[in-house]
């Protein structure tokens, strides 16, 4: 993978192998009333939070329903509102509830008149039987977690502001922001190791991140100055409570209370500090310095970066490899072309277990044998 990576980067710029941050405004601004806006859920990936916030940020109204038992009465009738006066609509989860969608799609292509504020937003699981017309008509977007520390970082400070990082004038609160980042990014990262990452995959996702973010902020304006930070009480409330709150597992909480011991502490904030060798926290003021600092940290990591071994990645490397290469094969055209000499999959298998067959003796009776 990684050797595919730099002959990408190679032959077509290094743009085309950095992971891609996904930006919501540029897609509403290629979207119309008629074109509803697709996101294939995957673990971790929560789209609802950055919607209501470009809805804010666009002055727009944003009305969101969780689809599921009876949620379709409630569906039409934000449909219709939206339709008549403008506004968003969000429908989370349509998978549970495929037929509504059939029906939605026949409300878009019929209605004869939509209001040009109106957008529609779905979030679904992938599922088989989703309407594949309805895919057709729309932009489908997805919102995984970029893997690697540097994409990780990148896609948490491209959502924050400058305003945001100027919102507290303690020393200690953009370094500690840093560091909730860059745990973020470890805790998401590790789950590609598979067991050995964490022993349950955990959906670790952006409101954790948040929740994490303001506990700090609060912790900052409410703290006394000669005092300083309670580090007990910060570690506590990640380690047990933001993101400890999904782990179930002894040994994985015990991973990620060791994890704040060791990043969380007064020594964060002195020069020699380092999460691993080459991951430091940067002393930035300007949104854009940090964006340059986390642009030049390497663009593949080793495991040690996450805590783990560095055969760790011997496993995921494989596993990833054998994905890639098993999607480009189950891509591929299976029917021949023109000569009619080549075979398909099917047909190949099919010859191979008619010669084996052909090869078997005679069925036997067990009990005349047994005699």
């Amino acid at each position: 993978m990684s050797q595919a990576r730099k002959y990408i980067a190679d032959t077509l710029g290094d743009k085309y192998a950095e992971g891609v941050i996904l930006d919501l405004e540029k897609m509403w601004s290629e979207s119309n009333s008629r074109t509803p806006m697709v996101c294939l859920l995957s673990m971790g990936s929560d789209p609802t939070n950055n919607i209501e916030a470009l809805a804010k940020k666009l002055k727009l109204e944003c009305r969101n329903i969780s689809m599921g038992q009876g949620q379709e009465v409630h569906a039409r009738r934000l449909m219709a509102q939206g339709m008549a006066n403008g506004g968003w609509l969000l429908l989370q989860n349509c998978h549970l509830s495929l037929d509504y969608v059939e029906e939605v799609l026949d409300q878009l292509i019929e209605t004869e008149t939509i209001h040009q504020e109106f957008r529609l937003w779905v979030t679904t699981e992938v599922h088989k039987k989703f309407p594949i017309n309805f895919l057709q008509i729309s932009i489908k977007f997805t919102n995984e977690p970029p893997q690697g520390i540097k994409a990780g970082l990148k896609r948490t400070y491209a959502g924050l502001s400058q305003d945001f990082l100027d919102i507290s004038n303690m020393p200690q609160w953009k370094p500690m922001l840093y560091g909730v980042a860059f745990m973020h990014t470890v805790v998401q990262e590790r789950r590609k190791f598979g067991p050995l990452g964490w022993n349950i995959p955990y959906e670790f996702n952006a409101a954790d991140f948040n929740a994490s973010v303001q506990f700090v902020q609060n912790h900052l304006d409410d703290m006394d100055i000669k005092k300083g930070v309670n580090w007990t009480c910060v570690r506590y409330m990640f380690g047990e409570i933001q993101y400890g709150g999904r782990v179930t597992d002894d040994y994985d909480k015990r991973l990620l209370n060791t994890f704040c011991k060791v990043w969380f502490g007064e020594n964060m904030f002195q020069s020699n500090f380092c999460f691993y060798k080459g991951y430091i926290i940067p002393k930035c003021a300007k949104m854009q310095e940090y964006m340059d600092y986390i642009n030049n940290l390497p663009g593949t990591d080793t495991p040690e970066a996450f805590g783990l071994h560095a055969n760790a990645d011997i496993t995921y490397q494989s596993k990833s490899a054998k994905t890639v290469l098993d999607t480009i094969l189950e891509i591929q055209p299976k029917d021949s072309s023109g000569g009619g000499s080549g075979e398909t999959r099917e047909s190949i298998v099919y010859r191979i277990c008619d010669d084996m067959l052909e090869k078997l003796p005679n069925d036997y009776d067990p009990f005349e044998v047994k005699a």
